[in-house]
């Protein structure tokens, strides 16, 4: 996501001291101690991740409305050829997609951004949680939630920017509110029949509906 580059360009420290976990790394082969000396540390990873983070760390997320971001994932994998992702969604259309068992689609579509702050998205996550109730995953989730410092939504970036400027005295270059995350195929996105697909997803959103509900909640008190 852009947004994460520019803080990164407007935190000017030196590349040895950032980590971008969508640039190879994978946080979870740091030692605590490799972690604590990143000055800012990005990318796609669970709630188990801020638990190895200092507490006194500031942590920001962004949660994305469940549906819109299942369809925009659903559009960006299918660019990911040759990948287990990207030959799947490729494999079906997007309604196939939302019923899939493939354990790499569930771990994408089934209640995702709960499970991320629960404590990862994972199947091996999953499973060892197995046997928690999903209201208990979902009340975790809403209270890790609450723990950040700042909680915005993709779907008001013009505020989310603005607001996070001011509270952490950032500012962007001008084009990160162009260039924040979008379907790679907008026309198809728009033909999408949103009440097929939610009744296709089922329960699949129920939790992360909810939990997006508590990140508006929170965006629109900070905002």
């Amino acid at each position: 996501m852009k947004i994460r580059h520019n803080i990164h360009m407007n935190a000017n420290y030196p590349d040895t001291r950032i980590c971008v976990q969508e640039e190879g790394e994978d946080l979870r082969y740091y030692t605590d101690k490799e972690l604590a000396d990143f000055d800012l540390i990005s990318g796609h990873f669970g709630f188990a991740i801020r638990r190895r983070l200092e507490a006194d760390r500031h942590c920001i997320t962004i949660l994305r409305e469940p549906i819109s971001r299942i369809i925009s994932g659903y559009h960006y994998w299918r660019t990911l050829v040759d990948t287990p992702l990207g030959n799947a969604c490729n494999s079906m259309d997007i309604y196939q997609f939302s019923q899939s068992l493939d354990p790499t689609v569930i771990e994408f579509i089934d209640n995702a951004q709960t499970w991320q702050l629960f404590w990862d998205y994972t199947t091996a996550a999953r499973r060892r949680f197995e046997k928690i109730p999903p209201s208990e995953v979902l009340a975790t989730a809403r209270k890790n939630l609450r723990s950040f410092d700042f909680v915005g939504v993709q779907e008001n970036m013009p505020g989310v920017l603005s607001t996070m400027a001011t509270r952490f005295n950032w500012r962007w270059t001008d084009d990160v509110a162009d260039r924040i995350n979008s379907s790679p195929n907008p026309k198809a996105a728009g033909e999408v029949d949103l009440k097929r697909l939610r009744e296709s997803l089922g329960s699949k959103v129920r939790l992360d509906d909810e939990l997006y509900q508590l990140a508006l909640q929170l965006f629109r008190k900070a905002h």
